[in-house]
């Protein structure tokens, strides 16, 4: 089968015709269709495909704070070079704030060290931080995170998802690339959020919470039932071709993967996003 024929139809494994990805139309106005299974599963079961969706989340978070570490620090490193660049993007008054807030938080506790070292210890403190935000920030960095996705280049979101549906680690550069894709206020938002859960595991408050694999299944239900049985065998087919698929059917696997967290309540929402950064390895 080739993916660089968007006329060409997959077959499913019972023989049945599915479309390919580029018969998918994933504009805003596309209606919710009827209540179907995720990606691997039959109808009505659970996906298990979860659990590789969504691992990029510490990473982007760290690389991008690092880069407002380095920033106040002024130990730039090639590494963080981007991150520093789309640091600047934000006006100086709310970048001095983040970075006056950051120094709040830590005081000197990343002055003695390298960036590689900050870098590891801003890890720890932002995994365990978010554990601490309320349901409104949780949220709302989800919605960021599916911000960035949508607004990607297709060669950036397509690396992207090679990575997130392949349950690899993903590339630093292509992190830093989907995160610089978005708008000044959103990135400046992204900035805030991180610096909010530095401060909150700082300050050892509110109390810390986890998400067991049953909440974030129930919660991600509604997104499963979204898709429709061609859209779930859409997104296993890429899955199953990730090393051969074009660019834009991975693109569009993954951001169908993604599209339907806003059909969910904000707490579910925030088990999603607290669920990502729990289950994402320390870097």
């Amino acid at each position: 089968m080739s993916w660089t024929d968007p006329q060409e139809p997959s077959t499913s494994a019972a023989g049945a015709e599915v479309p390919t990805p580029a018969d998918l139309d994933l504009g805003d106005d596309r209606t919710i269709p009827p209540a179907a299974a995720g990606p691997g599963s039959a109808p009505g079961e659970p996906s298990r495909r979860r659990s590789t969706l969504g691992r990029w989340v510490l990473i982007g978070v760290v690389i991008v704070v690092v880069s407002a570490v380095s920033a106040y620090l002024r130990r730039p490193e090639p590494v963080t070079q981007l991150g520093m660049d789309m640091f600047a993007r934000i006006p100086s008054e709310q970048r001095d704030a983040l970075t006056d807030d950051l120094r709040a938080a830590v005081g000197g506790r990343f002055d003695a060290m390298s960036t590689s070292e900050a870098r590891t210890e801003v890890a720890a403190l932002v995994q365990a931080g978010f554990a601490r935000l309320d349901d409104a920030r949780l949220a709302r960095h989800l919605d960021l995170l599916v911000t960035a996705i949508f607004r990607a280049k297709e060669a950036t979101c397509a690396s992207f998802g090679r990575s997130s549906l392949g349950g690899t680690a993903v590339d630093e550069a292509v992190v830093l690339d989907l995160v610089n894709a978005l708008e000044t206020a959103d990135l400046e938002e992204w900035y805030r959020l991180s610096v909010d859960a530095i401060a909150a595991e700082m300050a050892g408050e509110p109390p810390a919470r986890t998400v067991s694999d049953a909440e974030v299944e129930l919660a991600l239900q509604p997104v499963y039932e979204s898709w429709t049985v061609a859209e779930q065998e859409v997104v296993a087919v890429v899955i199953a071709n990730l090393a051969t698929a074009s660019d834009a059917d991975v693109c569009r696997a993954v951001r169908l993967a993604y599209d339907g967290t806003n059909l969910v309540p904000e707490a579910d929402q925030a088990i999603i996003s607290l669920y990502d950064m729990q289950a994402a390895p320390r870097r």
